[in-house]
């Protein structure tokens, strides 16, 4: 009994294996990321000592 060697179906084979090895090499390297949350630091409020805000209006009466 002689063996006989299917090339039609030996070709799809390796033309299986051959494109799975570049899209897994092609894919292997992407990167997916998802949102991304920047968090700032909080504002400082300098507020003056008491005793230097005069509303307007006032230092003209006397009353600052």
């Amino acid at each position: 009994m002689a063996m006989t060697i299917n090339t039609k179906g030996a070709l799809v084979a390796i033309a299986h294996v051959l494109l799975a090895s570049v899209l897994s090499v092609a894919l292997g390297g992407c990167v997916i990321k998802g949102p991304e949350i920047k968090v700032k630091p909080p504002i400082e409020i300098k507020a003056e000592p008491a005793g230097k805000h005069c509303p307007p209006g006032q230092a003209k009466k006397g009353n600052c």
